[in-house]
């Protein structure tokens, strides 16, 4: 069965491992974008949609969406099964929500089955999008994320510049409007806590303006700035120096910080989430009280070392039991479910 998984996207190594499994059981698969030809792949399994809808200009987003959603016809009446995982219900920078709507709605009657990473999404997902009972929606559980370092925490801590004996905890990966970066950086305001350390490093993009965090960071040595793409050693070094991957993002369909912070066996502290709590092993994910900064300063300096440290030994055991090949067993079954 040859797969194709669209769009490929290079820096997010989810769709490289989740290639890598399949294929591990005998697939053939590409990670490429969809092409209108006369001999269609078997398989098409769409992901993040927001590639072919947020394009610098309208007419380029129309242009891109209307040729992906031709491709998908075209296949599907050529045999084509089409696959589609719904890894946010509404983009986070929610720049063209009429448009997303109506690709959304598309897709999910092209596809023959869709796919989301935790069970409670599955009746969200259903009402979300006016499906019926039939049409089919897979739950696919996530592999982990490579974290290993060679480092020991006291030497991640010495080359980040943090304290030996501080709490630490980290907000890393792409640091979009959506991820209340503002929030913690107040909530440090807040937070009279002198042990307690914030790791934020990640790309925010070019619309976010950096310039308030750069000016908080120089006047508490407690904030650890980092505002640029961080390599994979270089994630792995921040989660191996804290103690805790904090997420603020408010009613998650699917996390992948969440995942990285899990991979690396650290507790997840933050805003309520199913998935987070789906992902986590039990008593991994320690919700806090985010509805202001002074709210959120309180609960960060009430943290519990042995707390943290008993939810990261839950999400270090729940690691252990994450595979990329139960994820790949998970899609051949939607590969072959009847519409």
């Amino acid at each position: 069965m040859d797969v194709l998984l669209t769009p490929p996207y290079s820096r997010n190594p989810y769709m490289e491992l989740l290639c890598e499994a399949l294929r591990a059981r005998g697939l053939k698969v590409a990670c490429a974008p969809i092409r209108l030809q006369r001999n269609m792949p078997a398989v098409i399994h769409v992901h993040w949609e927001r590639y072919w809808i947020h394009r610098p200009r309208i007419r380029a987003t129309v242009r891109a969406t209307t040729g992906l959603l031709l491709a998908l016809a075209w296949a599907r009446l050529r045999g084509s099964r089409i696959i589609w995982t719904v890894h946010n219900l509404r983009d986070h920078d929610a720049g063209r929500p009429g448009l997303e709507r109506c690709v959304q709605l598309a897709l999910s009657r092209l596809a023959h089955a869709l796919v989301v990473h935790h069970p409670k999404a599955v009746q969200t997902l259903r009402q979300h999008l006016w499906l019926g009972d039939t049409k089919a929606v897979v739950v696919m559980p996530k592999g982990p994320m490579p974290v290993a370092s060679d480092e020991t925490q006291a030497q991640a801590r010495a080359a980040l510049g943090l304290p030996a004996d501080a709490l630490v905890i980290a907000a890393l990966g792409a640091l979009r409007p959506y991820k209340r970066i503002p929030l913690l950086l107040e909530a440090m305001q807040h937070c009279k806590r002198p042990d307690l350390h914030v790791l934020v490093g990640g790309w925010p993009g070019k619309a976010v303006d950096t310039r308030p965090w750069v000016a908080q960071a120089r006047k508490d040595p407690r904030i650890h700035l980092d505002c640029r793409h961080l390599h994979d050693a270089e994630l792995a070094q921040r989660l191996l120096a804290a103690d805790a991957m904090i997420i603020l993002t408010e009613g998650h369909f699917s996390s992948g910080a969440a995942t990285l912070g899990v991979s690396a066996g650290r507790a997840i502290i933050g805003a309520r989430s199913d998935h987070i709590t789906f992902l986590c092993g039990p008593g991994g994910h320690l919700p806090l009280d985010t509805r202001s900064a002074q709210s959120l300063g309180r609960a960060l300096a009430g943290l519990d070392r042995e707390q943290l440290g008993k939810a990261s030994a839950a999400n270090r055991q729940q690691a252990a039991n994450m595979r990329w090949d139960d994820a790949a067993a998970a899609l051949i079954d939607a590969y072959a479910t009847p519409d």
